[in-house]
This record gives C-alpha cells, structure tokens and sequence, in this order.
C-alpha cells in the first residue's frame, strides 16, 4: 500500500506540471480523472504496427504463443495453472519475454513449470531479437496474454497483425484493444476462466480460424 500510494502522489504531481497529456487509449484517458488532469489536456494517440506476413497457423498439436516480460502483472503464473488443467489436451507453449525485470518472479515461474509437469511443453526463450521473434509470431496458432492490466495492450495488436486469434483478459484497456471477433476475453486471474477459454479454443481449430 505504502509504495502504491507513493506511486500515486508522485504520477499526480508529475501530470500537474504538463501542458498536454498524451495517452495510448481511451480507458487510460478516463482513469486520468482521478488525477485530476483536465480533459481537454488529453490526447488519446493510439499505437501503429506495421503490416506484417501472417501466420499458417495450422500445427498439430497447436502452438500457444505468450509475449511479454516476466514480471507478475502479465499473468504467466495464471496462465500455468490454466495450463496445468489442460494437459490432457496436446498443446504446446512459448513464453517470450526478459526474466531481468524481476528476477524472483521469473524464477517462481519457472518452478511452477516444473512443479506442474510441464518443462516438456512450455519453453522460455528470454527476450528475442525482432528477426527471432518474427519467426515466432509466424510459427504461432494461438496468441495468449493473461495481463492483470494494460493501458493499451501493444503486443495484442500486433498478433492480429500477425494473423493470430487473441485470448486475453479484460485487465485494464484489453477489452478495447482485442477487437469484437479477433479473439475472447477471460476474467483476469481467474485460472479457471482462462482454461476453459483456452480449452474450447484448443479443441476448435474452426473457433481459432
């Protein structure tokens, strides 16, 4: 509480001191409110990706596909334990992303993969140069990101960009970013919403497609 509440004092007395406030979506434009910044000081500029080569999505079994830093507000361990209940399913994972950020965390991560059973089906590649990680993108059936919260969600817009579903979670501006029909929202931390999610989306290559 005491560093969110420092976090919160020093992010209002910094927007007080800007003429304009340039934000990357319309849910964060309205969380502003509660710092007290006037409306017409705002700027919603949402990001750009480039046009990109899209994904066969095609493999059997399918290949699930996570990018982002691991650091506790993307949900990597809600995306285990989601994943731990699906092992009866044939599926297999990349989690992408620095383990430097927050090295503890990365390193619970990987013991809740081991302790799970499942060094065998998901890999963590640590962050990939973008020429490596085009080659992952294009490799990928299934984009997942179980955030908490994101203010606009960068990594969900360039997976359709890349041709790829989305299940994400409704944490923060997600449920703005995923567009109706390129993919399905889940509660975020709610393990058993996301298998379930997942699950349909596993055992459908037809929902995917």
């Amino acid at each position: 509480a005491s560093v969110r509440d420092t976090l919160e004092a020093t992010e209002r007395a910094a927007l007080a001191l800007a003429r304009r406030v340039v934000v990357t979506s319309g849910f964060t434009a309205r969380q502003l409110a509660d710092y007290a910044v006037p409306p017409g000081r705002i700027h919603v500029v949402e990001p750009g990706v480039d046009p990109s080569t899209l994904a066969a999505a095609d493999h059997e079994p399918p290949r699930l596909l996570c990018i982002a830093s691991i650091v506790p507000r993307k949900g990597h361990l809600v995306l285990i334990e989601a994943l731990d209940a699906l092992q009866a399913l044939p599926w297999s994972c990349t989690l992408v992303g620095s383990a430097d950020r927050d090295r503890a965390h990365a390193g619970a991560v990987t013991q809740a993969i081991k302790a799970a059973g499942l060094s065998g089906r998901i890999t963590l590649t640590g962050e990939l140069p973008p020429a490596r990680l085009q080659e992952y993108w294009l490799g990928a059936d299934l984009f997942v990101l179980p955030s908490f919260y994101e203010g606009y969600g960068m990594v969900v817009t360039e997976a359709i960009a890349h041709g790829l579903p989305v299940l994400t979670t409704r944490g923060g501006a997600l449920a703005e970013t995923l567009p109706p029909g390129a993919g399905v929202l889940a509660s975020p931390g709610d393990a058993a919403a996301l298998a379930d999610a997942l699950g349909q989306l596993l055992r459908d290559g037809g929902a995917r497609a």
